[in-house]
């Protein structure tokens, strides 16, 4: 079976203020499966094409000040990031094609997820 790499958001029973950032990771990670609504799942191949044929990290590592790449994790905790992101990846979703627009809609619909609960977003990478 193929490793699978998630992007997030916290159910909002999930209290991250509570919970240390590796405790939310590991709960979320342990917690999520195919049929999780709040989750996307990529493949290392993905995760390759995004980090090297892909303007998607490069915009959220901008925006978030971030070094998210295969092989490194991060998150979005701020709601202006997030918003910032999100505006960024709906223009870029119109010159996108294939599974990077597959992708993007996915993030666009986490981060819309994220805003309207004031929860962060993860990518485990």
């Amino acid at each position: 079976m193929e490793r699978k790499y998630p992007i997030y958001v916290p159910e909002e029973h999930v209290n991250e203020d509570e919970m240390e950032h590796w405790e939310v990771i590991d709960w979320c990670v342990n917690n999520l499966s195919d049929s999780t609504t709040n989750a996307m799942f990529l493949i290392l191949d993905d995760v390759y094409m995004l980090t090297y044929n892909s303007q998607v990290l490069n915009i959220i590592n901008e925006e978030n000040n971030g070094m998210l790449e295969s092989a490194e994790d991060d998150w979005i905790f701020s709601q202006e990031v997030k918003n910032n992101v999100l505006g960024r990846l709906l223009e870029l979703r119109v010159y996108v094609s294939g599974r990077e627009k597959e992708i993007v809609e996915g993030i666009v619909k986490l981060l819309e997820l994220a805003i309207r609960t004031k929860k962060n977003v993860y990518f485990i990478f």
